[in-house]
């Protein structure tokens, strides 16, 4: 059970250090290909985070409830966090933005 715990954390922990990679990368960019970054690696990110998650509860034999519901909050807790950095980049690009004209 353990196993299922820790595999989990790891795979929603892996999708949001690199949506903080990508937002960092894409906050010294313009407002529009801030957007652009952001919520094009949000899609790749989500599409290949349900092809992990599908692989891994199909052929991997272990508590498939407990990894499913752990990655599910973890994500969902991940997720509000990389909202709240994805707002607070996104003021400080406009900001940025604004100064420079």
């Amino acid at each position: 059970m353990t196993f299922a715990i820790i595999s989990a954390l790891i795979l929603a922990s892996l999708n949001t250090g690199i949506a903080v990679f990508v937002i960092r990368y894409a906050s010294v960019k313009n407002p529009q290909k801030f957007n652009d970054y952001v919520f094009g690696s949000m899609t790749v990110r989500y599409l290949i985070m349900t092809l992990i998650l599908w692989f891994s509860l199909v052929n991997i034999e272990t508590y498939k409830l407990t990894f499913a519901l752990t990655f599910v909050s973890s994500v969902f807790v991940l997720t509000m966090a990389e909202i709240f950095l994805i707002h607070f980049r996104s003021k400080l690009v406009c900001l940025k933005n604004n100064t420079s004209n």
